[in-house]
């Protein structure tokens, strides 16, 4: 993962590098399908 997953409250902008992190999971299961 080349990003960062934040957890906050506060207004942010997300991108590709910052996500909220109720993404994580999602990303994570796509990445470990990916590397089989």
């Amino acid at each position: 993962l080349d990003g960062s997953y934040v957890l906050t409250e506060e207004e942010i902008e997300e991108s590709n590098k910052v996500k909220f992190f109720e993404h994580f999971i999602d990303d994570l299961k796509r990445l470990l399908k990916n590397e089989n």
